[in-house]
């Protein structure tokens, strides 16, 4: 009995450290998050980076540089996008991408 109570302690604690430590990270940075797939869309020469949320949600990537050659070289891939802000001008959405993560699904 008293194991199975320092077990629940011990699960509930570090239940709570996360929670902590997930809000804390949040504050400092200021960054939001979303993940889904690198896709390119639009016709040529017309086209843009976007993170397809779902299948009927893209978000146009806003990105330079080093960012966006690897956003591009990883087409098809699993990313997590932080952002400080999303655009939306003309029914399309904008993230002002600050940073991408690629990430390894099975």
């Amino acid at each position: 009995m008293k194991a199975k109570t320092t077990l629940i302690f011990i699960i509930l604690f570090a239940a709570v450290l996360m929670l902590i430590g997930c809000a804390s990270s949040e504050e400092t940075s200021g960054m939001k998050e979303l993940t889904g797939q690198v896709v390119v869309v639009g016709n040529e020469p017309f086209t843009n980076l976007a993170l397809q949320v779902s299948p009927s949600l893209n978000y146009i990537l806003d990105c330079r540089g080093k960012t966006r050659d690897t956003l591009l070289g990883n087409q098809g891939k699993w990313v997590k996008i932080f952002y400080n802000k999303i655009d939306e001008k003309n029914n399309l959405k904008t993230i002002e991408v600050e940073k991408a993560e690629i990430l390894t699904r099975n």
